[in-house]
Protein backbone atom coordinates (compact mmCIF):
# COMPACT_ATOMS: atom_id res chain seq x y z
CA UNK A 1 0.00 0.00 0.00
CA UNK A 2 1.78 3.46 -0.82
CA UNK A 3 2.50 6.32 1.23
CA UNK A 4 1.55 9.35 0.02
CA UNK A 5 1.98 12.94 0.70
CA UNK A 6 -1.18 15.15 -0.51
CA UNK A 7 -0.41 19.49 -0.47
CA UNK A 8 -2.91 21.57 -1.25
CA UNK A 9 -2.23 25.30 -1.95
CA UNK A 10 -5.14 27.74 -0.52
CA UNK A 11 -3.30 31.18 -2.28
CA UNK A 12 -3.96 29.69 -5.38
CA UNK A 13 -7.46 28.32 -5.35
CA UNK A 14 -9.79 30.16 -6.81
CA UNK A 15 -13.37 28.44 -5.37
CA UNK A 16 -13.99 26.26 -8.21
CA UNK A 17 -14.12 22.77 -5.62
CA UNK A 18 -13.95 20.55 -8.59
CA UNK A 19 -11.56 18.88 -5.82
CA UNK A 20 -14.58 18.33 -3.49
CA UNK A 21 -16.72 17.09 -6.42
CA UNK A 22 -13.91 14.33 -7.32
CA UNK A 23 -12.96 13.44 -3.58
CA UNK A 24 -15.06 14.68 -0.87
CA UNK A 25 -12.97 12.33 1.29
CA UNK A 26 -10.19 14.76 1.46
CA UNK A 27 -11.44 17.99 0.26
CA UNK A 28 -14.52 20.69 1.78
CA UNK A 29 -15.91 23.89 1.34
CA UNK A 30 -13.80 26.30 4.11
CA UNK A 31 -16.39 28.40 6.02
CA UNK A 32 -17.29 31.13 3.83
CA UNK A 33 -17.67 28.80 0.98
CA UNK A 34 -14.84 30.99 -0.81
CA UNK A 35 -12.25 28.07 -0.80
CA UNK A 36 -11.39 24.14 -0.47
CA UNK A 37 -9.94 22.82 2.50
CA UNK A 38 -7.58 19.52 3.12
CA UNK A 39 -9.29 17.91 5.80
CA UNK A 40 -7.73 16.79 8.47
CA UNK A 41 -4.90 19.49 7.94
CA UNK A 42 -4.60 22.23 10.09
CA UNK A 43 -6.23 25.62 8.91
CA UNK A 44 -3.01 28.15 8.63
CA UNK A 45 -4.56 30.95 6.29
CA UNK A 46 -3.34 30.55 3.48
CA UNK A 47 -0.11 28.63 4.61
CA UNK A 48 0.17 25.31 2.41
CA UNK A 49 -1.59 21.95 3.72
CA UNK A 50 -0.55 19.10 3.54
CA UNK A 51 -1.21 15.45 4.68
CA UNK A 52 0.62 11.87 5.09
CA UNK A 53 -1.71 8.86 4.28
CA UNK A 54 -1.86 5.24 2.88
CA UNK A 55 -4.44 3.95 0.96
CA UNK A 56 -5.09 1.71 -1.86
CA UNK A 57 -7.81 3.85 -3.41
CA UNK A 58 -5.62 6.57 -4.75
CA UNK A 59 -8.28 7.25 -7.77
CA UNK A 60 -10.55 9.89 -6.12
CA UNK A 61 -7.08 12.15 -5.15
CA UNK A 62 -5.73 11.47 -7.74
CA UNK A 63 -8.85 12.87 -10.00
CA UNK A 64 -8.86 15.68 -7.26
CA UNK A 65 -5.83 17.18 -8.77
CA UNK A 66 -5.90 16.62 -11.80
CA UNK A 67 -9.39 18.24 -12.07
CA UNK A 68 -7.80 21.58 -9.89
CA UNK A 69 -7.39 24.17 -13.02
CA UNK A 70 -5.14 26.04 -11.25
CA UNK A 71 -2.74 23.56 -9.97
CA UNK A 72 -3.56 23.82 -6.62
CA UNK A 73 -3.16 20.11 -5.50
CA UNK A 74 -0.01 18.26 -5.85
CA UNK A 75 -0.19 14.35 -4.77
CA UNK A 76 3.00 12.03 -4.40
CA UNK A 77 3.57 8.63 -3.95
CA UNK A 78 6.10 8.39 -0.64
CA UNK A 79 7.09 4.98 -1.66
CA UNK A 80 8.05 5.36 -4.86
CA UNK A 81 9.28 9.21 -4.91
CA UNK A 82 6.92 10.01 -7.70
CA UNK A 83 5.08 12.74 -8.11
CA UNK A 84 1.53 11.63 -8.96
CA UNK A 85 -0.35 14.88 -10.08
Amino acid sequence: MPKLRLRYHPAVCIGAFDCVAADGRHFDRNDRGTKAVLRGAPLQGDEVQEITFTTDDVEPVLAAARVCPVAAITLEDLTSKRRLA
